[in-house]
C-alpha cells in the first residue's frame, strides 16, 4: 500500500457518434434505407510511478504519457421486396455495405525525474513509440425468402465480404447459407387439440467468416528503433504472409420450438461447426530470427445442444410468475494440422497446446503438486519428455522441488463444460421483482496475477495475496508436517515456486445475479388524470453477488486470444462494477 500514495495511473476519453437514416416506400411492396454512422474519439491516459515507491523496473521512477485519436464511417444501403399471392409470399433484399477506420497513437515515456515531479520534461527520455492504422471493408449481400400457406419456409443467403486484413488478392470472402421450417401447429392436422399451441421444425447450413486478427499481418514490419552509424536503423520485427485468407465456420443446426397450453415455450438446438483455415500463431524455425507467424491452419470442430425453456407458472388475478431456464453444452476437438503435428499458442509465456483430439484451449504447463510437509518446499510432478508422468516402483507419480527437473503436460482446459442463465419476475398489484443469473461450470482460468501477488516472497515490495479465511481453504507452511497449499515464504522467493505451472490454474465456474429489479407500476386509472400510459418508479442493482471459487477480481473471462493473454487467461483484468440505479419512467 505504500506506493499508492505516491503513484497513480488515470485516463481521460471523448467520443461522439452520429447516425443519419432515410427511410423510402416506392410502394407497398418496395422501399429502401440507407443508414450512415460517423464516430470519433479522443483519449489521453497517464501513469506515473515516483521514485519513493518501489518498483522493480523503474527504481529511479516511470511516467507515461500517452494520446490516441480514432474515427470511423460505415454506410449500410437495403432494398426490400415483399409480394404475396394466394397461399405463396416472397420477399427479399439486395444490400450494399462500406466502412472505413483510422486509429492513431502516440506514446512518450522517461525516467529519473525529482521525487513527486510529474513532467515528462523533467525526466530523462525512456522511449517513444506510436502508429497509425488504417482500415477498411465492404460488403454485399442478397436474401430470398419464401413461404407456403404459413407451413412452409425456406430462407437462401448469400454474401460477398472484403476486409483490408489480408492482402489484396486474398480479401474477399463468400459465404451462402440456406435454412428451412416447417410450422407444424398451422396444419390441419394440429386443429383439433389444444395443448401443442406451436409447435416448429428447423434446420439450416450456412458458411460464415473470421477475420479476428490484428491489421496488416500479411505484411513484413520493421521498428525503427535503433541506430547505425548515427543514422536510424530498421530491423524487421514480424514476418510476412501474404497467403493469409478467411477462417471459415461451417455450420449445420436443426431445431425445434414448441408451445404448450400457450403458457410454456421451450426450444432445443443441436448444432455442428466446423471451422478451417484457423487464424492462429504458428511456431517457426529459429533460424528465421522469429519465433512464430500468423497462418490459416488446421480445422477445429464444435458440437452442441441447447435448451430454453420459459413458463408462465403463475397468472390469476393479481399474481404473476414468469420462469426462464436456458444451458448449452459445447465440445471442441481439433481434427487436423499440418503434418499433423501439434504447437503451442504462448502469450507472456503462458501456452496452450493445439494437438488433434484435444481442446482447442487445452493449457499446457508444468504440474504443480504441492507444498512438501517437511520443509515447505514447492513440489512439481515429474514428466517426461512424451508428456508421461515418472512412476516409482510402486507405480506412484514422483515429485521434486526443481522446476527445471520436469516437463509439460496438458494439465486442464479454457473451455467450459456448460453455461447458461435463469432469470425469474414475480409481480402483485403493481409491484414486480425481476431477477436475471447467469453461470458457468467446468472452465479453468490461469490466473497470471498471481504469480507476482501470490509469489511466496519472490518480489518484496508487491502487495501479496491474503490467503488467510480463503474460500479456496488455501494455507500457509509454517513447521514441519504441515499439509499446506502454499509452500514456505523466502526472501527473493523458494525454489522458483511462482514460475508458470498448474499452480496458478483455477476453476473458473461461477454463478452470479447480473441483474436485480424492484420497481411499482402506478394504476392507469390514476395516471390517465395527468395523460400519462405509463409511469412506474423503480430501483436496479447489476452484478449484484457472485459465488465463485476464483480468486481474481471477476470470473467471467473471454475466450479470445490477443498478443498479450491466451483465452481463458486472468491478467489484471478490469473487473465488472457493481451498479445501483433508482429511476422514474414516465410515458405520454
Amino acid at each position: 500500500l505504500h506506493s499508492t500514495n505516491y503513484n497513480y495511473s488515470t485516463s481521460n476519453n471523448f467520443d461522439f457518434s452520429g447516425m443519419l437514416q432515410l427511410n423510402v416506400h416506392f410502394t407497398d411492396w418496395l422501399s429502401f434505407s440507407t443508414t450512415n454512422t460517423f464516430g470519433a474519439g479522443y483519449w489521453k491516459s497517464t501513469s506515473y510511478i515516483d521514485p519513493r515507491a518501489y518498483d522493480s523496473s523503474y527504481a529511479n521512477g516511470y511516467l507515461e504519457n500517452s494520446i490516441g485519436i480514432s474515427k470511423s464511417f460505415g454506410t449500410t444501403n437495403i432494398l426490400k421486396a415483399a409480394y404475396q399471392w394466394g397461399d405463396h409470399s416472397v420477399n427479399g433484399m439486395l444490400g450494399w455495405e462500406w466502412g472505413t477506420w483510422k486509429s492513431e497513437y502516440t506514446t512518450a515515456s522517461g525516467t529519473g525525474m525529482p521525487n513527486g515531479v510529474d513532467a515528462l520534461n523533467a525526466t530523462s527520455p525512456f522511449g517513444v513509440s506510436g502508429y497509425e492504422i488504417p482500415g477498411a471493408s465492404w460488403a454485399g449481400f442478397v436474401q430470398a425468402q419464401y413461404d407456403y400457406a404459413k407451413r412452409y419456409f425456406v430462407t437462401a443467403t448469400f454474401r460477398a465480404e472484403a476486409s483490408s486484413i489480408f492482402a489484396p488478392e486474398n480479401r474477399v470472402g463468400y459465404f451462402p447459407s440456406v435454412a428451412a421450417s416447417w410450422l407444424i401447429s398451422n396444419e390441419d392436422f394440429m386443429k383439433d387439440q389444444d395443448v401443442v399451441s406451436f409447435l416448429k421444425l428447423r434446420a439450416s447450413y450456412g458458411i460464415t467468416g473470421n477475420n479476428n486478427i490484428p491489421a496488416y499481418k500479411y505484411l513484413s514490419t520493421y521498428a525503427l528503433n535503433a541506430l547505425y552509424q548515427n543514422q536510424v536503423a530498421a530491423t524487421p520485427s514480424r514476418l510476412a504472409n501474404p497467403l493469409l485468407h478467411w477462417e471459415t465456420a461451417n455450420m449445420a443446426a436443426v431445431g425445434i420450438d414448441l408451445t404448450f397450453i400457450n403458457r410454456i415455450d421451450m426450444s432445443i438446438d443441436l448444432y455442428n461447426t466446423d471451422n478451417t483455415g484457423l487464424l492462429l500463431n504458428v511456431p517457426v524455425a529459429p533460424s528465421t530470427g522469429f519465433y512464430e507467424v500468423t497462418k490459416n491452419v488446421g480445422s477445429v470442430r464444435n458440437q452442441g445442444i441447447e435448451y430454453r425453456i420459459d413458463a408462465n407458472i403463475i397468472n390469476k388475478g393479481k399474481w404473476s410468475w414468469d420462469l426462464g431456464f436456458n444451458i448449452g453444452f459445447n465440445k471442441n476437438r481439433v481434427t487436423s494440422l499440418p503434418d499433423h503435428t501439434p504447437f503451442l499458442q504462448t502469450a507472456s509465456s503462458v501456452s496452450q497446446q493445439v494437438k488433434e483430439g484435444q481442446d482447442i484451449y487445452s493449457w499446457y504447463m508444468k504440474e504443480w503438486a504441492g507444498v512438501d510437509p517437511d520443509n515447505g518446499d514447492p513440489l512439481w510432478y515429474v514428466v517426461d519428455d512424451k508428456g508421461e508422468y515418472v512412476l516409482d516402483e510402486n507405480g506412484q507419480k514422483t515429485t521434486t522441488n526443481d522446476y527445471n527437473a520436469t516437463k509439460e503436460k496438458v494439465v486442464g482446459k479454457a473451455t467450459p463444460l456448460f453455461s447458461g442463465g435463469l432469470n425469474t419476475q414475480v409481480s402483485w398489484n403493481g409491484i414486480y421483482l425481476h431477477i436475471n443469473t447467469n453461470f458457468m461450470y467446468g472452465n479453468q482460468i490461469y490466473n497470471y496475477t498471481r504469480q507476482s501477488s501470490d509469489a511466496d516472497g519472490a518480489y518484496v515490495g508487491y502487495n501479496q495475496l491474503s490467503i488467510e479465511n480463503s474460500r479456496q481453504g488455501w494455507s500457509r507452511w509454517e513447521k514441519k508436517g504441515d499439509k499446506a497449499t502454499h509452500p514456505k515464504p523466502m526472501l527473493n522467493g523458494n525454489k522458483a515456486s511462482n514460475s508458470i505451472s498448474s499452480r496458478y490454474l483455477e476453476d473458473g465456474s461461477y454463478f452470479r445475479i447480473k441483474n436485480l429489479t424492484v420497481g411499482y407500476d402506478f394504476p392507469k386509472k390514476l395516471i390517465q388524470k395527468a395523460h400519462m400510459t405509463r409511469c412506474r418508479v423503480y430501483l436496479s442493482a447489476d452484478n449484484l453477488w457472485t459465488a465463485t471459487k476464483f480468486s481474481g477480481m471477476d470470473p467471467e473471462i473471454t475466450l479470445t486470444t490477443s498478443a498479450y493473454e491466451l483465452a481463458g487467461m486472468y491478467s489484471t483484468n478490469y473487473p465488472v462494477g457493481r451498479t445501483y440505479q433508482a429511476g422514474v419512467e414516465i410515458s405520454f
